[in-house]
């Protein structure tokens, strides 16, 4: 598109100074065959050269291919296009939140639920810590915790098998009504229902508050 612009841009200029000197000399150059006509030309050809100028930048914006998001190795460092990397940790208002583990169990709770046919459940262990100096309000942690996958497609917390999976692990101490006071951390845990076969844990990562924050390194 940017040849075809230059393009048009010498005709319109060459046709623009063809009027011109028809109309200054008073020649009868070609299908300009009076002053008048040449004068009209030389003072329409601008306009009609900036229009066509629109309509070539129009076409070629709307040709242009929207950037491809690359998150294959996402959790490899590797820099990906058009998407921020995740980071080690998430810092807001005084909280550091990081996810500490991935659990994989097969079942959760007494009744030993499971996922679905053709799925997983992926668990987030994550710790909330107060890197500030004043004591922070339980309602001020704000976890809003995602799985995102390759494509960007992102999957909220299964709610109920999340609180059977709490209340069946002894360090989860999630801070519902006491402070959080500084350097004093909390942990919470969130269990995700996903395909088997598509969850990757180098290429998928999570958000928490729509932030990218990655998974710890498998040991």
């Amino acid at each position: 598109m940017a040849g075809l612009a230059a393009l048009w841009t010498i005709i319109a200029l060459g046709f623009m100074v063809y009027a011109i000197y028809a109309a200054v000399k008073g020649s009868k150059l070609g299908f300009l065959n009076t002053r008048n006509k040449a004068i009209i030309i030389a003072v329409v050809t601008p306009f009609i050269w900036f229009i066509g100028t629109g309509i070539l930048a129009i076409n070629d914006h709307s040709t242009l291919k929207a950037p491809t998001k690359n998150i294959q190795t996402v959790n490899n460092n590797v820099t990906t296009d058009n998407i921020e990397l995740p980071k080690d940790s998430y810092e807001n208002d005084n909280i550091s939140y990081k996810i500490t583990e991935i659990d994989m169990p097969n079942s959760v709770g007494l009744s030993k639920e499971t996922a679905g046919d053709g799925g997983i459940l992926v668990a987030l262990i994550i710790d909330a810590k107060n890197i500030g100096t004043e004591p922070v309000k339980a309602s001020a942690i704000n976890y809003n915790v995602k799985l995102v996958d390759e494509n960007g497609v992102e999957y909220r917390p299964d709610t109920g098998k999340t609180s059977l999976y709490k209340f069946a692990r002894n360090d989860i101490n999630q801070k519902i009504i006491s402070d959080l006071n500084p350097d004093i951390s909390t942990k919470n845990a969130f269990i995700f229902e996903v395909s088997k076969t598509k969850f990757n844990r180098k290429s998928w990562y999570a958000t928490i508050d729509g932030n990218p924050v990655k998974f710890p390194k498998q040991k």
